[in-house]
């Protein structure tokens, strides 16, 4: 920009294809002009981060300067980066839990209780009452189906 200018290159209008012709003559005109007076030939978009790591970064850097001042208004400005920031945090005390045994899969507790030998006695005799009792085989020879027929107020009269 030219000294003691503190704004160029002001368009007010509806037209978009009027903004683009006023920018094509003024700022594309002016822009390399003024980075070669800089020193910095690089690209148009500098300022902004091109990986999605360097973004992810800057929002985190963001969030942490944030939370200097307040947590809970970084928490509310943010959530996105504090729900993120909360689960890579569980994630990693997870893990070392897990590493260190702390929680997961283990080996099972056996307790260790003092027993006595119990001697087996022979089962006492039970008194059975005389009753025909048919085999295994007697049932398979009787194969006929056994019908039932249940009482009706009609068979009862």
């Amino acid at each position: 920009m030219t000294e003691d200018i503190l704004f160029d290159n002001i368009f007010v209008g509806h037209d978009a294809a009027q903004a683009k012709k006023f920018a094509a003559e003024t700022y594309h005109v002016k822009k390399p002009l003024e980075q070669e007076a800089e020193g910095s030939a690089e690209g148009d978009d500098d300022d902004e981060p091109s990986a999605l790591l360097d973004k992810i970064r800057l929002k985190v850097y963001e969030f942490i300067h944030l939370c200097g001042f307040d947590v809970l208004q970084a928490c509310k400005q943010m959530p996105d980066v504090a729900a993120g920031l909360a689960a890579a945090f569980f994630t990693l005390i997870g893990m070392l839990a897990a590493l260190f045994g702390l929680m997961g899969s283990s080996k099972p507790v056996v307790k260790k209780t003092k027993t006595k030998a119990v001697v087996a006695k022979e089962p006492a005799p039970v008194a059975v009452d005389a009753v025909p009792v048919a085999s295994a085989d007697d049932l398979k020879k009787d194969e006929t189906p056994v019908v039932v027929k249940r009482a009706t107020r009609a068979s009862k009269e």
